[in-house]
């Protein structure tokens, strides 16, 4: 796992709050047996709010793409 800031400025805090937010109800994971899918999506949130060169609304959007397209990976059918 790759080594994460240690410190956010308000801007980027308020960023990643909103995004994981919106990107946790747009998957519908909400309830609390969500917990790890929850850490999964948060680590995605976090890559993509370091790269500083997405709003709110695409890392939310892009996010859920990618939890979605790992989740769909990863299922066995």
């Amino acid at each position: 796992m790759r080594a994460r800031k240690e410190f956010y400025e308000p801007e980027e805090l308020d960023t990643l709050t909103k995004s994981f937010t919106d990107a946790c109800k747009a998957l519908e994971l909400t309830k609390p047996e969500h917990e790890e899918p929850r850490l999964e999506l948060a680590d995605i949130v976090l890559q993509l709010t370091e790269l500083a060169q997405l709003g709110p609304g695409q890392i939310k959007a892009t996010a859920a793409r990618l939890y979605r397209d790992r989740t769909r990976n990863t299922a066995v059918t």
